[in-house]
């Protein structure tokens, strides 16, 4: 079976339905609560991704252009779109699967402190991960965990 054949299971986007969120605005009035980013901590640990490539799919990688949190290149979500939007209508013409970062998880597993950057970082992440569902490309997606200095704490 193919990656095209089930959407693959990400935490975020689970998280998301359950809370009744498609928008990025949604999460962020919802983020001044912090049992709002405690939830979404408590998801991410949770999730066993999957990652394992089906037998004769084409794979692209995403390398460092294509994190959803990428502070490098313009941070607005209209950027990311774009971006978003330019990589994905020539890459499914030669790829089943786009790995992706889990950039969500990320983000909250790498910062302590919840301050206004952090918040708003979190809130763009949000926004470019909610357009790859709007657009339809969560099927065709398969998201993987990203190594972080705290992980022998969750142990």
């Amino acid at each position: 079976m193919n990656s095209q054949d089930e959407e693959q299971s990400y935490w975020f986007f689970e998280w998301a339905d359950r809370a009744a969120i498609s928008r990025g605005e949604e999460l962020k009035r919802r983020l001044e609560d912090f049992s709002t980013i405690r939830s979404l901590r408590d998801a991410e640990a949770k999730w066993i991704p999957n990652t394992k490539a089906a037998q004769g799919e084409s794979n692209l990688i995403a390398g460092t252009g294509t994190r959803l949190n990428d502070r490098i290149s313009c941070p607005q979500p209209s950027c990311r779109r774009r971006q978003i939007d330019v990589l994905f209508r020539h890459a499914w013409h030669y790829f089943d699967t786009i790995y992706l970062p889990d950039s969500v998880g990320s983000l909250l597993a790498s910062s302590i402190d919840v301050n206004e950057n952090f918040l708003d970082d979190l809130y763009r992440t949000v926004d470019t991960a909610l357009y790859l569902r709007d657009i339809g490309a969560a099927p065709l997606i398969r998201f993987y965990r990203v190594p972080h200095e705290y992980d022998d704490l969750r142990s």
